[in-house]
């Protein structure tokens, strides 16, 4: 979501709230977004990271790198990890809180 996008649903009284607004109206995973606004989305996003080598989540680097500057620092394949992130996310995303794998 863009700011133009945010400024359409109405005047925010602080950053915070806008951060709220976009976790919940964000459905997809981008290369442009921080590593810190993806595990925002996905808590189930860290694992998926580690998984192509990316273990420092806390590193000052996490706030303002994006998934794309991240790949391109790690060796990593963009699209891949993309899809991988995005299976996080929404319908198809399983926290494993019931054990059937969803």
């Amino acid at each position: 979501m863009n700011k133009e996008q945010v400024t359409t649903m109405g005047r925010l009284r602080s950053k915070n709230q806008e951060e709220k607004i976009i976790m919940k109206t964000s459905t997809k995973i981008t290369a442009d977004m921080t590593i810190n606004e993806v595990l925002k989305i996905s808590k189930q996003a860290a694992g998926v990271l580690m998984g192509f080598g990316m273990h420092c989540f806390g590193c000052p680097m996490a706030r303002s790198e994006t998934i794309a500057e991240a790949t391109a620092a790690h060796g990593a394949d963009l699209e891949l990890m993309l899809e991988k992130l995005n299976e996080t996310v929404g319908d198809n995303a399983c926290g494993g809180c019931c054990r059937k794998g969803c």
